[in-house]
């Protein structure tokens, strides 16, 4: 469980195999070849869980993570709320793997519009020391 500031948020899954990440995807029965999954859940301020993605019953972390969902949002709108990030199992100690993702704030527009005013009055003041 987190504490996030109001805004936005975007999860992304992240694949171990480029080194970026711990786990590509998670086998909640190591003995079932064929049910290798990449589903997360996600809770704000305990909320009912909502789920993301539903690549269930791969034979492979690969192929799972392949199914996996493309980066999702979510929205935090009262400022120190807790989020919960959640796998289910039905049993455990008997899994492999597990599921990596990146959780990042989505700037505000006013973000992108103070990114492009610092290099055009850069090169608006550098121009008229050229005059």
């Amino acid at each position: 469980m987190r504490t996030l500031s109001a805004g936005t948020y975007t999860v992304t899954p992240v694949d171990a195999s480029f080194g970026s990440g711990a786990f590509t995807a998670a086998n909640r029965i190591s003995n079932a070849n064929a049910n290798w999954t990449w589903t997360l859940w996600t809770s704000v301020d305990g909320a009912a869980p909502v789920p993301h993605g539903t690549a269930t019953g791969y034979a492979s972390a690969a192929a799972a993570f392949g199914a996996a969902p493309v980066p999702f949002q979510f929205t935090v709108n009262n400022p120190n709320i807790a989020v919960s990030f959640l796998w289910f199992d039905n049993a455990f100690g008997d899994n492999q793997g597990g599921i990596s993702a990146n959780v990042t704030a989505v700037p505000e527009p006013g973000t992108y519009a103070m990114l492009l005013a610092g290099p055009a009055a850069v090169g608006f003041v550098a121009k008229r020391r050229r005059a």
